[in-house]
């Protein structure tokens, strides 16, 4: 990401990877879901084969991770 990432967001730091938490501004201001598409990738995982967007992922989170807070 080429965004500074705020400390308080990251829970899980390694030497190659920060796993930090999602937030509406990684949706707009990153390529973070383009990982998706890349084949070499996600060769191992199981998904479906349909390219990802800025715009499903927004509705995913919007949908799984801001509606969930209000359960």
């Amino acid at each position: 990401m080429s965004e500074k990432i705020s400390k308080n967001d990251i829970f899980l730091e390694g030497k190659h990877v920060i796993l930090k938490v999602l937030t509406d501004d990684d949706i707009h201001n990153s390529n973070w879901y383009g990982w998706f598409n890349d084949e070499e990738t996600t060769k191992f995982m199981q998904k479906h084969y349909f390219p990802n967007t800025k715009e499903a992922q927004l509705e995913f989170y919007r949908k799984e991770i801001v509606g969930n807070d209000k359960k």
